[in-house]
């Protein structure tokens, strides 16, 4: 049986990182959501897209969301010292441009810019659950060739190393097909 010790011991590095997407669904929780996407901007991974889905929100977490992205909302956690980067570009889709072969004159560019400071936002105009909500991601990631995917919960936060060790897990044990961090 493979532990994570042994995992981490025996594994190689990638030749190449592989593009993951990194999906979050939001629904009137945007403190927690910007709190979780500050600690994904902290990844020593070198190759990632951070994917929000707004579930809908009636609240304002749409609005909160891109004010962070803007600089003008600070996070404070108790996981983490100080802010990300800022600005963070961003993108945004509406749920049936995301699930379509609707590509943003952009999305080139936004390829170029450091991927703790890049964003997809997403909006649903309803709350479609947590499984729907999340597919709408997957097919916008599937559309786009991305070879790994990760659908985290928004009141999370990550360790800054922990992509590179799911990354580099799957890519030492092709027969695998899916990897979990420990979560605490």
């Amino acid at each position: 049986m493979a532990t994570l010790q042994n995992i981490q011991t025996q594994a190689h590095e990638p030749k190449t990182w592989p593009n993951v997407a990194i999906i979050v669904l939001n629904w009137n929780s945007w403190r927690d959501t910007i709190e979780c996407l500050e600690s994904l901007q902290r990844l020593t991974y070198p190759n990632y897209q951070i994917i929000v889905v707004d579930n809908g929100s009636p609240d304002d977490s749409v609005e909160m969301i891109k004010a962070w992205a803007r600089g003008e909302i600070r996070v404070e956690s108790k996981s983490f010292p100080g802010s990300g980067p800022r600005p963070v570009t961003m993108i945004e889709y509406t749920k049936s441009d995301a699930e379509a072969r609707v590509f943003s004159i952009f999305e080139d560019r936004l390829k170029t810019l450091p991927s703790a400071q890049r964003l997809i936002l997403i909006q649903n105009t309803e709350n479609h659950g947590f499984s729907s909500g999340n597919n709408v991601a997957i097919r916008y990631a599937l559309l786009r060739d991305y070879p790994y995917m990760g659908s985290l919960n928004n009141d999370t936060v990550f360790y800054h190393g922990f992509l590179n060790l799911l990354v580099r897990t799957l890519e030492n044990n092709l027969s695998w097909v899916a990897v979990s961090p420990k979560i605490l």
